[in-house]
């Protein structure tokens, strides 16, 4: 029980640490990663789970230049993040090469058949599709759903639907023939 409550405690101190860290030096941890990310689409799930990093992590008191520390922290971990990015489209294009889908399929609601594949499919375009381009690209190929139904269940207009759906298509698109060398 005792071993509970000092994992408890340290993770409450884990998690003050990294917040007072991130209200100081957060705005320049936000510019690092803009400087470093191209994809805005990626920005605030890199800040917030490198707020997790920095709980799981504990940043030894002897730090002399906290700058600097966090910017080599902050480097490696988008590094790490960018590698992990190319796997996972690696793995998609294989994937999507071994079972010959097509994003761009005309019967769109036929385009993954099998409910473990279309999982595994679509938990790899999660990570490559901003949240909205996801629940777009979701809706419409997992569910079926029309441009107009789509629209009504996100709260936005029905070209917004219909470009949400296109970018995330052309993303995919672009991801298979990366990994393809066309």
């Amino acid at each position: 029980m005792s071993n509970r409550n000092t994992d408890t405690n340290q993770t409450k101190r884990n998690v003050s640490r990294a917040a007072e860290i991130f209200a100081e030096y957060g705005t320049y941890m936000w510019r690092v990663i803009r400087l470093k990310v191209f994809d805005r689409d990626c920005h605030e799930e890199l800040y917030q789970s490198f707020f997790l990093l920095l709980v799981s992590k504990q940043i030894p008191g002897n730090v002399r230049n906290m700058k600097g520390y966090l910017f080599r922290m902050l480097n490696n971990y988008i590094n790490d993040w960018g590698r992990k990015k190319q796997r996972d489209e690696a793995i998609m294009k294989k994937y999507i090469t071994h079972f010959n889908y097509s994003i761009n399929n005309p019967s769109s609601r036929n385009v993954i058949d099998n409910r473990t594949r279309s999982e595994k499919v679509l938990r790899t375009a999660k990570r490559q599709l901003s949240s909205k381009e996801y629940a777009a690209l979701s809706l419409r190929f997992e569910q079926g759903k029309d441009a107009v139904t789509i629209a009504r269940m996100m709260n936005v207009k029905e070209m917004t639907a219909s470009r949400y759906i296109s970018v995330a298509i052309k993303k995919m698109r672009r991801v298979f023939e990366i990994e393809s060398g066309k």
